[in-house]
């Protein structure tokens, strides 16, 4: 039995990492008066990263895009972020994004770390 024509499938799993432990800003209300935008919350499950922008509530229709790269900021992608009512106040708006890697991209990160 020739072993040439059978393909081989390889399972392979990716997972994100961030370098460092987010913590949300201290004064986080005071910080978003003042930037207007704050990164308040971000953690990733598998190879998705889930996040959480503060903003002020400065005018009743905003945008919220959250621009991110994989690649040393060589290229980068811009992501929309989608108004959320759990975490607003009269005084601020909260915004969260979603974001999953491709495999594709992944698997390029991965060759060029080797």
């Amino acid at each position: 039995m020739s072993t040439s024509n059978q393909k081989q499938y390889i399972n392979r799993e990716y997972y994100l990492c961030m370098g460092k432990y987010f913590q949300c800003p201290m004064n986080l209300l005071q910080r978003v008066y003042e930037k207007q935008v704050v990164l308040e919350n971000i953690f990733t499950r598998g190879i998705t990263v889930y996040g959480t922008v503060r903003v002020n509530n400065c005018s009743f229709h905003k945008k919220v895009f959250v621009k991110y790269t994989i690649d040393e900021w060589k290229n980068f992608s811009v992501i929309n972020a989608y108004h959320s009512m759990y975490y607003s106040d009269g005084n601020t708006d909260s915004f969260q994004f979603k974001l999953t890697v491709p495999k594709d991209k992944l698997s390029i990160l991965s060759s060029q770390n080797s």
